[in-house]
């Protein structure tokens, strides 16, 4: 389910993970530090309505992806060597969480097929 907190704690993992495999250099060095504030105030937010748990897995998340930022560093420098970049239009350049919260799409769908 959405609430569940083992969830919370892979998508904030992965995201960030996405992110440094995957952003160019001069991207990631905003976009991370950005990433991670807002996790924290997402973090907030679900320690203020009572979800702890997803609260904790966002820290659990964090913690999870600094531990494992080296390997996710040499998968990037391998990334390189062989020449793999991501293709640009496939990197959405508007933030998803803008969206969401003041501009209300909440689903895949609604963020395609814009209003």
């Amino acid at each position: 389910s959405s609430g569940n907190p083992r969830k919370t704690f892979f998508n904030f993992r992965n995201g960030l993970t996405l992110l440094v495999k995957n952003l160019p250099e001069g991207e990631l060095k905003w976009k991370l530090p950005l990433r991670i504030v807002l996790d924290w105030a997402a973090a907030l937010n679900f320690l203020l309505h009572g979800f702890g748990g997803s609260a904790l897995a966002v820290l659990q998340a964090h913690l999870g992806f600094i531990s494992g930022l080296r390997k996710d560093l040499k998968k990037r420098e391998a990334l390189k060597v062989l020449g793999f970049q991501v293709s640009p239009g496939l990197i959405r350049q508007k933030m998803i969480i803008v969206d969401y919260f003041l501009r209300g799409k909440k689903t895949f769908t609604d963020l395609k097929n814009p209003k």
